[in-house]
């Protein structure tokens, strides 16, 4: 039994390093590109708020399951403020988190503008010590609050616009007050809006590359097919050999996006895959 208790702990403790760097990964990110970067901030509009819901790992018990909530919207000319709070759960490890954004728009023409953004934040991790039955209730360790800390963080973006061009870089985690060390998490994205104006189709084909020092590196290829701004469908893979297929449908004000993650790792004997909902409103 104390073994199994040690083991918990070990386990418990490697999550604790590895999730000083983890941040959301979702799939939807050409519905929402704020996700990944908070100089993506809308073009248009004047507010935007949405939900997200992702169950990774269908059919594990205790996979990473992730909740988040935001909203943006222009304070000023060219100026934009947002909000994010997010629940992060993964067996007996729960992280919850609430950031602040600030973004920049520098407009050079109607076709093109440099947008720099800026995040700060709070980790709160938790240990769910009840689901886990212990032999000895005494244990220093076990009684300690190793594993309840909080965790401040820093990060940063760019998005260029150049008419159908976009280009992006962002650290969501350049700094964290845990490890003390920079550019934890990277990613760039490149992607091009090809217009069919007499089928009112647009083609997005996009390239995604996602960095971190504690998770392998991967890039994500694919194309997104929207039909007159109201119907869409994404393909794509991950150089881990992961697909990804989504779509999704516009109605008024509300966008609604759903993503299936299939898996190629070991897990694929185990797991259904990963599931991906979202809800996105947009205040014109």
């Amino acid at each position: 039994m104390k073994m199994r208790i040690l083991f918990f702990l070990w386990v418990a403790l490697a999550g604790r390093v590895a999730l000083a760097q983890q941040v959301p990964s979702p799939s939807l990110f050409l519905q929402n590109p704020y996700l990944l970067n908070p100089a993506y901030t809308p073009t248009e509009g004047k507010l935007e708020a949405y939900l997200l819901f992702r169950d990774q790992w269908t059919g594990v018990k205790g996979a990473p399951e992730t909740r988040m909530a935001g909203v943006n919207g222009i304070v000023a000319k060219n100026m934009r403020l947002g909000l994010n709070v997010s629940q992060y759960n993964r067996n007996v490890l729960s992280t919850s988190r609430v950031e602040g954004s600030y973004a920049y728009k520098v407009q050079f023409s109607d076709q093109s503008s440099l947008h720099f953004g800026l995040t700060a934040g709070v980790f709160q991790n938790r240990l769910d010590r009840d689901a886990i039955r212990s032999a000895s209730e005494n244990d220093p360790a076990w009684s300690s609050n190793l594993f309840d800390e909080s965790l401040f963080y820093f990060g940063f973006g760019f998005r260029l616009r150049a008419n159908r061009l976009n280009l992006s870089m962002a650290s969501p985690l350049l700094y964290s007050s845990q490890e003390k060390r920079t550019f934890a998490t990277f990613n760039a994205m490149a992607s091009y809006d090809l217009p069919v104006e007499m089928l009112k189709l647009e083609v997005t084909p996009y390239v995604l590359a996602r960095t971190s020092v504690d998770f392998p590196n991967f890039a994500d290829f694919g194309a997104r097919l929207a039909w007159d701004k109201r119907v869409w469908m994404q393909m794509g893979f991950r150089t881990n050999k992961d697909g990804l297929f989504g779509f999704g449908v516009r109605f008024g004000q509300f966008d609604l996006g759903y993503a299936f993650e299939t898996t190629n790792s070991r897990l694929s004997a185990v797991t259904g895959g990963s599931h991906e909902l979202m809800l996105l409103y947009s205040l014109e």
